[in-house]
């Protein structure tokens, strides 16, 4: 390989690698933005009409993953009180807590 075609690669390489991470900050800021106004719609509707949709972004650890690479991926959550049925959380969503921190069942 000749030694312009190598610094043609390092530099679409590093042009490549700037926009992907420009990609990332902008798709982080969209979905803080996102949480903001599903927040700001909490606040004037009652808990029945809350939406279930969320949003985040991650960075893509695959081994064989391009140097920046994320995703952006929706989903849903579930509201809940802690108390779900007159219960405590789950053990097992809270298996990092020792037994005697865990709220008693009733």
């Amino acid at each position: 390989m000749s030694r312009e075609t190598s610094q043609i690669e390092e530099t679409v390489e590093a042009w490549a690698r700037a926009r992907l991470e420009a990609l990332a900050a902008e798709a982080a800021e969209v979905a803080s933005e996102f949480y903001l106004r599903a927040a700001q719609e909490r606040a004037e509707r009652p808990r029945d009409e809350w939406g279930r949709l969320g949003v985040r972004v991650r960075a893509v650890r695959a081994e064989r993953a391009a140097p920046g690479a994320f995703s952006i991926e929706w989903f849903t959550r579930r509201w809940s009180t802690g108390q779900g049925a007159g219960r405590g959380p789950s053990r097992r969503i809270c298996g990092a807590v020792k037994a005697t921190a865990m709220p008693a069942r009733p």
